[in-house]
């Protein structure tokens, strides 16, 4: 019984070959698939052109960020370069300043030990005299006496601190 079922099929399968409807019914679905391909085709190469221009437009997008990016750093570092040489100006200026400080310093550092050392020369010079004197006056000397010992201190005090600069 299969096989008569199967025998039939066939039968009706070559009637239809012959009269020509099965070629059309064929043609007519591979003419559909055709159809439904091409759809699908137009779809993906719209998707296709869609992906490129969008490529395209964040490449010049990004290009234009960089570029504004790198105007930027520019500027700044420029402003920075300036802000360096001002810098840089200032601590010449006050390395200069403070070189010229410490020579003004050293200057009065010396005079004050010259004056310090005078002062020292004078106080000793007025002990010795005084001491001398005394000691002059108990023997008996004269005043005029005195004044020329006092004189006579005071030059050797003074060879003393000439030879000691």
């Amino acid at each position: 019984m299969h096989l008569q079922f199967e025998n039939k099929a066939l039968k009706t399968r070559i009637k239809e070959f012959e009269s020509g409807e099965a070629y059309l019914r064929l043609k007519e679905e591979c003419t559909k698939q055709c159809r439904g391909k091409d759809r699908e085709i137009r779809k993906l190469k719209k998707a296709l052109e869609d992906a490129i221009r969008q490529i395209r437009q964040n490449k010049e997008h990004w290009f234009q960020v960089y570029e504004d990016m790198e105007k930027e750093h520019q500027k700044v570092t420029k402003r920075k370069q300036g802000e360096i040489q001002r810098l840089r100006s200032l601590y010449q200026k006050a390395n200069a300043s403070c070189d010229q400080l410490h020579e003004k310093y050293l200057e009065q550092l010396h005079l004050r030990y010259e004056a310090e050392s005078a002062l020292a020369d004078s106080l000793a010079i007025k002990v010795i005299a005084e001491e001398d004197s005394n000691r002059h006056c108990h023997r008996s000397f004269s005043c005029h006496q005195k004044q020329s010992l006092k004189t006579v201190v005071l030059k050797k005090l003074q060879k003393r601190s000439e030879s000691s600069l």
